[in-house]
């Protein structure tokens, strides 16, 4: 951190940051730790307004990336009457609450609004438009007959550019299955782009379904006769390709009967079909087109033609519901072979509101973590170990988390997050607006105690005072509002006292917890002593730690009283005096949790287990 003793006269330094491409389908959650206080509160407002003065061309708000804002600092604790005071006073909104960042089906599925269907009776060509224009692979089908009235009733399987592709390119050894088309006239003609060529323009049972066998002929009628005895065709459910200067070839078909002719010539409907054929066709009953495709073209048109309903599974992954954790899906469909889709309903499971695919599972989660004044997993939003961390700014100890990914880590000896999250700001060349410096004055002067605490720094001293310029705010008035915004032994119970700022640590194979309650004077502490103390056994023995603590500070004369709930033989190590008989209460001369405390405890657990 760079300790200039005066502020930047001026910042005409105004750094744009190109975004990464990489970067721009994904949104990023800034959150301090559980139970939050005032610092990880204001550094997260701070640290997302830095963002986007970095990057001016991302847009703010909900409409950027799947709706949500580009950075968004939240909490993962309520807020308190400190937290409160500072946002009152500077006029920004309290960050939003987030209780988990968990990937769920919601944050991966397709919503309801979003869904793509189809229906039975549609055919391969018209499904393959419709994918390619939605982007989708894989699209619910559905019955019309069993459509109740209520959205997306009467779903009947699914159709998949998988099941598609067999269709168009079977497997070796089936080649037998390119010549079977079911389908109908009405949907030959559609899909050849193709017209009656008869007198009265008009098709034979155009809607009738029936499964036709293509076959093109284009030689003489000796060698249509061969190919129709080797491969023992039924000419009677044959559709016929030709040419339109092959007049024998459409003579012959037209006698022996076929379902369909199809005549191809590029551009030249008048011209394909020859008037006797066209005359002795009408009067059999047999259905003659002309098309302006060429041939390869028709015969593959011809494929795309064919319905759908044949291709379709109804072999689902399953019905889920959209706080289903993605874990728990991928576990559940780890030995699974069925078709990569999904439907997803509400908690009634009454109606459909998404659907998600196989490959959308494997996709990594569009939400990344930035973890502020913490950087352990035991102190993070519930979800932090499921999702990618790509930034950490902090000032305690490191338990950091181990990470898939290299990320952006600073962690410096200062007194507050607020104050490396400012200085940021005068690295970069920029400075917050009014409000946002006042609000990370707030961070700085609760965790400084007002620059009286022992974490204090030369730097911290030096951004407070950068930080009061912009925001037009004497410290110590900042100081004497938030720490007079109401005692949390008055406002709360004993258990919410508890997690009012409750950190939880590990320490080899030691788990063990501290609050920190800071108070004017100890009168409101000692007329709850009792109940306090039973909640501290109550939080204990419930999370089952070795031992848990409350550090209760009084801000004017920089002094701490101790409470501890553990076994015996670890209170008797606790050597400095005690505050009543109880035994479980000392005077420390302490204020830090993190520079005093903790490190005081660790010492305590080493001289343990070296015993």
């Amino acid at each position: 951190l760079s300790e200039r003793a005066q502020p930047p006269t001026s910042l005409d330094r105004t750094p744009v940051v190109p975004l990464a491409d990489k970067d721009r389908d994904y949104f990023y959650v800034i959150c301090g730790h559980k139970n939050p206080d005032p610092d990880s509160v204001c550094s997260a407002i701070g640290y997302a307004e830095l963002k986007y003065l970095q990057h001016p061309d991302v847009p703010r708000g909900p409409n950027v990336v799947g709706r949500r804002p580009k950075w968004a600092a939240c909490r993962c604790g309520e807020s308190n009457a400190r937290i409160d005071a500072i946002l009152k006073r500077f006029g920004v909104e309290d960050p939003p609450l987030y209780s988990s960042i968990t990937p769920r089906l919601k944050h991966i599925m397709t919503m309801a609004k979003q869904i793509v269907l189809t229906y039975k009776g549609t055919t391969c060509a018209e499904v393959m438009q419709i994918m390619e224009r939605c982007g989708h692979h894989i699209l619910p089908v559905i019955d019309p007959e069993k459509v109740t009235g209520r959205p997306f009733t009467g779903i009947c399987g699914a159709i998949s550019f998988d099941s598609l592709g067999l269709h168009f390119l079977p497997r070796p050894g089936d080649l037998h299955s390119l010549k079977r088309v079911t389908t109908s006239v009405d949907n030959i003609v559609r899909s050849l782009n193709a017209k009656p060529c008869n007198p009265k323009q008009e098709l034979f049972n155009p809607t009738r379904i029936q499964e036709f066998i293509t076959l093109f002929l284009s030689w003489t009628v000796e060698e249509a006769e061969a190919i129709v005895a080797q491969g023992n065709v039924d000419l009677t459910r044959t559709v016929v390709v030709t040419t339109n200067n092959a007049i024998d070839i459409q003579r012959w078909a037209v006698e022996k009967g076929v379902s369909m002719l199809v005549i191809s010539g590029v551009g030249m409907y008048q011209y394909m079909a020859d008037h006797e054929v066209s005359i002795t066709a009408h009067a059999k009953g047999i259905n003659v087109i002309c098309s302006p495709m060429d041939i390869t073209s028709v015969l593959w048109s011809l494929r795309g033609a064919a319905l759908i309903d044949p291709l379709l599974t109804n072999n689902f992954l399953g019905s889920f519901q959209v706080e289903d954790r993605l874990a728990d899906v991928r576990k559940r469909l780890h030995h699974s072979d069925t078709l990569d889709m999904g439907l997803v309903f509400d908690e009634q499971r009454e109606h459909l509101v998404g659907l998600f695919t196989r490959k959308d599972l494997t996709r990594p989660s569009r939400m990344r973590l930035i973890m502020v004044d913490h950087n352990e997993l035991t102190q993070a939003i519930p979800g932090a170990e499921e999702i990618e961390i790509t930034e950490i700014i902090d000032h305690h100890r490191l338990g950091n988390p181990a990470t898939t990914q290299p990320v952006l880590f600073i962690n410096r000896p200062v007194g507050s997050t607020c104050t490396i999250v400012a200085d940021l700001y005068r690295q970069y060349g920029l400075a917050p607006s009014k409000q946002i410096a006042g609000v990370l004055m707030g961070g700085i002067v609760t965790d400084t105690l007002n620059l009286k605490g022992p974490t204090t720094t030369a730097v911290d001293v030096n951004v407070l005072s950068w930080l009061a310029t912009i925001a037009e705010e004497d410290p110590n008035a900042l100081a004497e509002v938030i720490f007079n915004a109401g005692s949390v032994f008055v406002l709360k119970t004993p258990q919410e006292s508890l997690k009012y700022d409750f950190k939880e640590f590990r320490e080899g194979e030691f788990r063990f917890s501290v609050s920190q309650v800071e108070e004017l004077g100890f009168a409101n502490f000692w007329k709850c002593r009792d109940e306090l103390v039973a909640a501290l056994e109550e939080l204990r023995a419930r999370e089952n730690f070795n031992f848990s603590a409350l550090l209760v500070t009084d801000i004017n004369t920089q002094k701490s009283l101790f409470v501890v709930r553990a076994p015996q033989e670890f209170l008797e190590k606790i050597h400095y005096a005690e505050a009543d008989s109880s035994g479980t209460i000392f005077e420390l001369p302490f204020v830090s949790r993190k520079l005093q405390v903790v490190p005081y405890i660790t010492r305590l657990i080493k001289l343990d287990e070296s015993e």
